[in-house]
């Protein structure tokens, strides 16, 4: 049955109401354009591992590393995170980096969190093929100073290459399951008018038809 999407759902946490009761907080960050099905299992994988109380959902406002890039307007990469999270209660979203209307750097966003929210525990979920990418990331050893990184393990990955000040931050989620897929790889089809489907939720495939998003090929 089509689902009006249109009010917010539950689990989509206004930043001035959430509680200030000790919980301990798994971050998953990114552009989200859009989300699919590989952010969705890590970001389980990890909660379920790592027993994490929650775990944030924080869609990029002005992602740095894609400054030259058309980006798709943040109101429907955000409604499609909330459409894609909403049926697990575990999964919350949050607009901060949205609202904030500056470069989404992740230091900014872990120094906003740790602050706000100081009796609370932070992690940084990311995917393997993330995990090697860590020592290029801005500002990061003040980063690992305040969260520990969950990051997705395979059989045969090596992160020896990390500095040991990064390695001794890093939690493993042993044997994890990835998907994965590739947010331009989806775009691209369906500008070629191929099937997203089993890519991304339905509900998700649906907002992006009823809106027509990625239907032209982007400029850059």
């Amino acid at each position: 049955m089509h689902q009006n999407h249109a009010a917010i759902p539950p689990r989509f946490v206004e930043v001035s109401i959430l509680s200030a009761a000790m919980m301990n907080i798994g971050i998953i960050g990114g552009t989200f354009d859009p989300i699919h099905l590989g952010h969705l299992l890590i970001a389980e994988q990890a909660r379920n591992h790592m027993n994490l109380d929650k775990v944030w959902f924080i869609p990029a406002g002005h992602p740095p590393h894609k400054q030259e890039h058309h980006i798709t307007p943040a109101k429907h990469r955000l409604e499609m995170v909330k459409i894609a999270t909403e049926e697990n209660s575990a999964f919350e979203v949050l607009d901060w980096e949205i609202k904030r209307e500056k470069l989404s750097y992740t230091i900014d966003t872990v120094n906003w969190a740790v602050k706000t929210y100081p009796t609370y525990q932070f992690s940084l979920i990311v995917g393997t093929d993330m995990v090697n990418n860590l020592p290029s990331w801005y500002r990061i050893e003040k980063l690992v100073q305040q969260v520990t990184i969950i990051a997705m393990h395979r059989p045969g990955f090596t992160s020896e290459s990390l500095p040991e000040f990064i390695q001794e931050k890093v939690r493993w989620v042993e044997d994890a399951v990835e998907i994965f897929l590739s947010a331009s790889q989806l775009r691209d089809n369906i500008t070629c008018g191929r099937s997203i489907r089993y890519a991304v939720p339905s509900e998700v495939c649906r907002y992006i038809k009823e809106h027509q998003l990625y239907e032209s090929p982007r400029l850059s």
